[in-house]
């Protein structure tokens, strides 16, 4: 008799009766009925809570790290963030080297101006070769 209509319709029923001692014994088993089905809850009830208690403990040995306060979840975060603030500072170095600051060239304009260190080296290098080449071309014709 989970439903307080099913309960009020046999209510009713037993109101409309013409014997007390039938309509008492109908209310007794209507007693009977919702005080049984008040344990069976309290009952189920019981064992979600218990199940719940097993869980909150569970959850506070994770929380807490089970007496070792080091394999905690708050310290492992607290580690965790300390790497994460490691790796912030390593890689705004990284970008300060690369960028550069206010007084030095950073990583990637020193590459710029190697590589164009390189080509003036070559056409320097065949400007030389060029230079060679003609003096050995007026050696040879001064030869002849």
């Amino acid at each position: 008799m989970k439903n307080a209509d099913e309960i009020r319709e046999r209510l009713n029923e037993v109101k409309k009766m013409k014997s007390y001692t039938e309509a008492i014994n109908v209310l007794a088993d209507i007693q009977y009925q919702i005080g049984a089905e008040a344990c069976s809850e309290r009952h189920e009830l019981r064992k979600e809570i218990g199940k719940l208690r097993e869980d909150v403990i569970m959850l506070r040995c994770i929380i807490l790290g089970d007496g070792k306060p080091e394999d905690s979840v708050l310290a492992r975060m607290a580690r965790v963030e300390v790497c994460t603030n490691e790796i912030q500072s390593t890689l705004e170095t990284i970008e300060e080297n690369l960028k550069g600051g206010y007084d030095t060239e950073g990583l990637v304009e020193q590459i710029r101006t190697l590589k164009k260190m390189g080509e003036n080296i070559k056409k320097l290098t065949w400007i030389i070769v060029s230079i060679f080449i003609g003096q050995i071309i007026l050696a040879l014709i001064g030869i002849l």
